[in-house]
């Protein structure tokens, strides 16, 4: 997989032949930040990546969360639910794209199962269970200190930004007030193609505003 990121098959992800071990993570953070663009320029690298780490993430988080009173209904749901069911119910909700209704009782057997079950994923980034905490640890700072006296939206521009297009691997002249910067256009399509060096042009603009402007660590 990626033979141009990875030639001759070195470099891969969690080789047993690295001197020092390093996880998936924090290989593929190391090279989305390399000053070699080409795995941040990659179609499909950073999807591919994403997908992998987020699929072991639920997998290693994901539970289910049942009320005491239908533990023992649910067990014996879950014990008994055939996997033809679920194959069944899947395809004709993809001819219809709508919903669909359980039309034999292992189906019916597999719908009551999911209305008596919760999938509880709060390790997984991006999901709706992240979402639910992280409003829960507003809440609770809320409480804590108080409703917020000042609430500011940043939106840093990175289409007219020299900082954006240093990280993109362009050469600029970050010590110029007026450096010279490539068309409109030409920046669009480097914005485009190296979604990474935005996501670290944001990053460096938010951790300056925290640190410099609003002085909190």
């Amino acid at each position: 997989m990626f033979p141009h990121i990875f030639p001759f098959g070195l470099g891969g992800f969690e080789n047993r032949e690295r001197r020092a071990p390093i996880n998936m993570h924090a290989h593929v953070k190391h090279l989305l930040n390399l000053d070699n663009t080409l795995p941040q320029t990659d179609n499909s690298f950073s999807f591919v990546a994403m997908n992998i780490l987020q699929r072991r993430a639920t997998a290693k988080s994901a539970q289910f969360k049942v009320k005491s009173a239908s533990y023992d209904r649910a067990a014996e749901l879950l014990s008994s639910v055939e996997a033809s069911a679920c194959d069944s119910v899947i395809e004709r909700s993809k001819a219809g794209r709508g919903y669909v209704a359980p039309q034999t009782p292992e189906e019916k057997a597999l719908f009551e199962l999911l209305d008596k079950i919760n999938v509880i994923a709060s390790g997984v980034p991006g999901s709706p269970a992240t979402k639910v905490k992280m409003r829960n640890e507003i809440r609770g700072l809320i409480h804590w200190l108080g409703s917020p006296a000042l609430f500011i939206t940043l939106n840093p521009a990175d289409l007219h930004s020299p900082i954006f297009c240093h990280f993109a691997g362009l050469k600029v002249d970050l010590d110029s007030s007026c450096p010279e910067l490539p068309s409109n256009f030409e920046r669009k399509l480097l914005l485009s193609k190296n979604p990474a060096a935005a996501a670290r042009f944001f990053h460096a603009i938010m951790r300056a505003f925290i640190d410099v402007v609003i002085d909190m660590d």
